[in-house]
């Protein structure tokens, strides 16, 4: 695991869809993302992003989801 810094989170894996379009990050237990920071790291990988989820521990912390050319946190 190690800290990175333009997502402000341990981050243990990451993982990406293609064919979904669907980004994946699993942090350490009681972590938390920059919503900026971790979309900038997805839309690296891929412009067309659409959907990226947070994991904390095994459990889902965040959806963020691109509606309507926006991001919205959930």
């Amino acid at each position: 695991m190690s800290h990175h810094l333009k997502m402000q989170t341990d981050a243990k894996q990451l993982i990406y869809d293609f064919e979904r379009r669907f980004g994946t990050l699993h942090q350490a237990a009681d972590c938390c993302t920059d919503m900026t920071g971790t979309i900038s790291v997805f839309e690296a990988i891929d412009p067309d992003v659409r959907k990226i989820q947070t994991w904390a521990g095994g459990f889902l912390d965040t959806t963020y989801e691109r509606i309507h050319g926006k991001w919205v946190a959930s």
